[in-house]
């Protein structure tokens, strides 16, 4: 198989993923629905602006004519971007009702140390990065560093 096609498999699994790792958050979204909140953290918003930002800056990416990724770089991101999805999904699952877009604390709120959890504090976020992680290693050119300190 050449790189050329090894490429586009890359990021064909970049987009499943992403589209998979999105569709974590509806269960968890609807569970936590119509719960009264009784602390906010405004604060919070600022962190998901950072996070959406970063994304952004690697998604934005214009390849120049004729780029291609090392293999190396495509194997490693086609490794990352599954347990990416895999951690999201087992996160949102744990938390449940629990779940919250900001920070927020609920009448009957539970601090959370079990499953995902228990091993990582923000599972959430780690299954973002390696996202990031690996839609960089698959997409960008070799400083796509760059992009992703940003985020």
């Amino acid at each position: 198989m050449s790189l050329f096609w090894l490429q586009w498999i890359a990021l064909g699994e970049m987009a499943v993923c992403w589209l998979v790792w999105s569709l974590a958050f509806i269960q968890p979204r609807r569970q936590a629905a119509g719960r009264k909140k009784v602390a906010r953290a405004p604060a919070s918003r600022w962190g998901i602006f950072l996070n959406f930002l970063g994304c952004a800056c690697v998604f934005a990416y214009v390849r120049p004519a004729g780029f291609e990724k090392t293999l190396p770089e495509l194997l490693a991101a086609m490794l990352i971007a599954p347990p990416s999805v895999v951690l999201v999904w087992k996160a949102t699952r744990h938390l449940g009702k629990q779940w919250r877009y900001e920070a927020a604390l609920t009448e009957d709120h539970e601090l959370i140390t079990t499953g995902a959890y228990r091993l990582v504090r923000h599972p959430i976020y780690a299954s973002m990065l390696g996202m990031v992680l690996a839609t960089g290693l698959a997409y960008t050119c070799r400083c796509w560093w760059r992009a992703f300190l940003s985020s």
